[in-house]
């Protein structure tokens, strides 16, 4: 059995929409192509930023031995809900691979803990996500010179 070494990739995006209602006898306010959300709606954010969510993921991805003896790579997408205390409430896994991955995925978003939580009209409103991550299996030669380029990419963001 050749051996593989593991990465995850996450894909470069997380999606949301809100939950509320909003009162349509007011007139809404033009938003400009910079700011797509009103003055008055904050969307939840991971403490640190989307980065900061995706390097948890990285680091503590634990790659399902399912997935690795039967080579199952692919996209997991979750949808789930930030609570109005920043809790990450229900999840529903949208997209799957099986083989373990769906709940590696869900146990790594639990596993994040809270986020700053959403805000509409000044009150915390529930807002819900969307989150793909990708399985990938690399062999070690593969893992060695993405490594090598994610240092020189690195190194360049330096200067």
């Amino acid at each position: 059995m050749k051996f593989f070494f593991i990465f995850l990739f996450v894909a470069c995006s997380i999606y949301s929409f809100a939950q509320g209602q909003k009162d349509n006898s007011r007139k809404q306010e033009s938003t400009t192509e910079k700011n797509e959300n009103p003055p008055d709606e904050i969307i939840p954010e991971y403490p640190g930023g989307t980065k900061e969510l995706y390097e948890f993921i990285a680091k503590n991805l634990v790659y399902p031995k399912p997935a690795v003896s039967a080579s199952i790579q692919g996209t997991v997408t979750l949808k789930f809900v930030i609570e109005k205390d920043g809790s990450v409430g229900e999840v529903i896994v949208v997209d799957s691979i099986g083989y373990g991955c769906d709940e590696e995925a869900e146990r790594l978003l639990r596993a994040a803990g809270n986020w700053n939580p959403g805000m509409q009209e000044g009150k915390p409103v529930r807002v819900w996500f969307l989150l793909p991550i990708k399985f990938i299996l690399m062999s070690e030669k593969e893992l060695r010179k993405h490594r090598r380029q994610a240092r020189s990419k690195a190194v360049g963001n330096l200067f």
